[in-house]
């Protein structure tokens, strides 16, 4: 017997049999794989002798069932063949003892040979009754929420990455699962790697392959298939035939404070009052365990006036039941609730997110002091061979621009790891510098463990966690720069190395330059007599543009608003002047006999935003052939603009690594750079990358990155 809908003409006694015996359908039925189900509730697939359904009366068409929910039932049958119904029609359903009669109405074709009833408003004791029946049919696997494919599916067959992350996953303390034909058996703990393959500790050892184990990162999942397995004293040694890298959100997880709790009336039946423990938050939503038959939730349901009481405030929201997740042990549900974006940008849910997920960080303009002086202690103004005592009028600036960002959280962050009240330990900033990009800047970190005796892996994933989190709530966020120096140091292996994985896909940039700083007074060399420079005209700009679109990668043109589009820094400019900041962006063009040969590109920003002044920058490129003979007067020229902006200096990025002849006078080299540029599609396989790289050391095998390098970063200013 298949799971058969009946349809009649006129109505019938509450009394009638479910049964379909003996009448003949006048068409063929469909079968489950070519259709799709509602979109909410539960899919049901394979369901046979498990499900009957009963509708009307007469003129009875039989088809297969594909979702259920109490605002909607999915069937499969060619809608031309169903006669025209008036009104609401009965509907029975009977699956494991449970029985329920509903009405439904407003019959549609949603998906060709797909077609949907509406419930007419069930009563609490008929959702009950059939939601008792999905409740068996999910225990039976024929019922299931309707899973979205994984964000991310990577397989991983380079050994040595298999090596590093299940290594991590040791000093990370990290428990998995073991499944064998995709039942889950029992835990499976790493414990170290060999020459050989993983050891592992398993609840229930396998007898033979083949077997899965899955084991839990920072905010991904990887399965590691199985074949061959050798017992060893203390484990069990496995060999991986293929390791996926499983990736299902794009926010992090984390447990609330004790004691938060929501609480809502249902909108469906407001007599009942849903009130449940919340399991965990993140930046767009939050769970909680939920009884089916209780609660009466299901997925697709909308909640307007949600109350959430948590850490002694109380939040309003809205948002949608996505997920309802089955705990075999205990019979309950895991219920997904996805945020409003209203709610998601609420003040008050930011702030206390932000304590949750960032306990050991702070941000705000009170550690402007102690941040500076700990550059002075992590040799963070002795880089690129620079005078600490050239900084020091800076820190008056450093504390405008660190007030200015306190209250505009959208365009930046500070972020510091404290030690008490007047030290911090470490810190890092970001800055949203381009209309869909963040920069990466000021990475600092003394030498070994904090006071507290906390490591300097420790300190470095948390800096690193708490300012790409706070980036990733940008909804325009779509690129990642970072500007770390050509040296081998640890933060490289996190900002050049990581991203250098996804060149061939063009989902990153990689652009080496030499930076110089040029100061905006001095002598300069005599021009050419028939040399003029002067600000872009319009032609000159479209001129400029196309040149870079056609020599530069494709991230790098959208990444620093290259294109023809954003160009003018329309949209960033206005993002920073409502915050009170300044951002400029000018063409000089050098022309001989009125023909232009280059270009430089000039931008500037507020002083102390970024120390080195990477944000008051040059980029030269030659419109014709010889142009890159005139880049020295394009310096030159530039001086001008920046003085006019009272600044001091400016830093000029050399794409073709050489300083130009004719350079004005002082001007200091200050090594070579590269400019990343990175996805933010990938921001979550950066911060899985941060999470391995930054595990506790003791694996006894591991060679762990080192936790000082006497120099480090142009940008990130990295002294850990």
């Amino acid at each position: 017997m298949i799971n058969e809908v009946s349809f009649f003409g006129g109505s019938r006694g509450d009394e009638a049999p479910l049964s379909n015996a003996g009448r003949r359908p006048p068409f063929k039925v469909r079968s489950a794989s070519q259709a799709t189900g509602a979109a909410g509730g539960w899919t049901i697939t394979d369901a046979s002798n498990e499900l009957i359904a009963e509708l009307g009366e007469e003129a009875q068409v039989a088809a297969q069932i594909t979702a259920i929910s109490p605002e909607q039932i999915c069937f499969l049958t060619p809608a031309a063949n169903v006669p025209p119904v008036v009104g609401p029609v009965p509907l029975r359903l009977c699956a494991g003892g449970h029985q329920v009669a509903l009405h439904v109405d407003a019959f549609s074709e949603v998906s060709p040979g797909v077609l949907a009833a509406r419930v007419v408003a069930p009563t609490r004791t008929q959702a009950q009754a059939l939601l008792s029946i999905v409740d068996g049919l999910v225990i039976e696997g024929h019922g299931s929420v309707p899973q979205r494919p994984p964000l991310v599916r990577e397989v991983i067959d380079d050994p040595d990455q298999q090596r590093e992350i299940v290594e991590s996953m040791v000093r990370n303390g990290c428990e998995g699962m073991l499944r064998i034909g995709g039942v889950s058996v029992g835990r499976a703990v790493p414990l170290r790697t060999t020459k050989e393959g993983i050891v592992f500790s398993f609840g229930v050892v396998p007898i033979h392959g083949p077997f899965t184990i899955e084991l839990v990162g920072y905010n991904s999942l990887y399965s590691i298939d199985v074949t061959n397995l050798r017992p060893i004293d203390g484990g069990v040694v496995v060999v991986p035939v293929k390791m996926v890298h499983l990736r299902n959100r794009a926010f992090r997880r984390v447990a609330p404070p004790s004691g938060t709790y929501l609480e809502f009336a249902h909108p469906r039946w407001p007599g009942l009052h849903v009130r449940r423990s919340v399991r965990e938050i993140s930046a767009q939503g939050l769970s909680f365990q939920s009884g089916l038959q209780e609660d009466l939730l299901y997925p697709g349901l909308r909640v307007a006036d949600a109350v959430l009481h948590v850490d002694g405030q109380v939040l309003s929201f809205s948002g949608e039941v996505r997920s309802l997740t089955r705990d075999a042990s205990s019979g309950h549900y895991h219920c997904g609730f996805q945020l409003s974006a209203a709610t998601a940008a609420d003040e008050t849910w930011q702030a206390i997110l932000e304590e949750c997920l960032h306990a050991t960080t702070r941000m705000g303009r009170s550690w402007a002091r102690p941040t500076w002086e700990l550059y002075e202690r992590a040799g963070y103004f002795d880089l690129s061979g620079k005078e600490p005592s050239a900084f020091g009028r800076l820190f008056d600036a450093f504390d405008r621009v660190s007030a200015k960002i306190e209250k505009s959280p959208s365009i930046g962050c500070q972020v510091v790891w404290p030690h008490d009240e007047q030290v911090v330990e470490g810190a890092m900033s970001m800055l949203k510098v381009y209309s869909s990009s963040w920069l990466v800047f000021q990475l600092a970190k003394v030498t070994g463990p904090t006071r507290r005796d906390v490591s300097s892996r420790q300190v470095l994933r948390d800096l690193h966690l708490h300012c790409y989190e706070h980036a990733q709530r940008d909804v325009n966020l779509r690129w990642l720069v970072g500007i770390p120096q050509v040296k081998a140091t640890w933060s490289r292996s996190v900002h050049y190395d990581f991203p250098h994985r996804y060149l061939a896909s063009g989902k990153a940039a990689i652009v080496r330059f030499r930076a110089v700083e040029v100061p905006c007074r001095g002598e300069s060399a005599p021009w050419l007599a028939d040399l003029q420079i002067g600000e872009a005209t319009p032609r000159e700009r479209a001129l400029l543009v196309k040149q870079i679109v056609r020599t530069r990668p494709s991230p790098y043109v959208d990444a620093l608003d290259l294109g023809p589009k954003g160009f003018a820094l329309t949209k960033i400019r206005e993002v920073w002047n409502q915050s009170g900041f300044c951002r400029k962006r000018t063409v000089l063009v050098a022309r001989v006999q009125g023909r232009p040969i280059a270009a430089a590109l000039l931008e500037s920003a507020d002083d102390g935003l970024h120390l080195f002044r990477l944000l008051d920058a040059v980029r030269l490129y030659p419109l014709a052939s010889g142009g890159e003979r005139q880049f020295g007067a394009l310096l030159a020229a530039a001086r001008g603009w920046y003085a006019a902006q009272h600044k001091d200096a400016f830093v000029a990025f050399l794409e073709d690594e050489v300083l130009p002849a004719g350079s004005p006078a002082g001007t200091t080299d200050l090594g070579l750079a590269d400019f990343v540029i990175l996805s933010a599609a990938h921001l979550p396989e950066l911060l899985e990358h941060v999470y391995v790289v930054t595990a506790p050391r003791g694996a006894p095998q591991t060679q762990a990155p080192p936790s000082r390098s006497t120099t480090d970063e142009l940008s990130l200013g990295q002294t850990a």
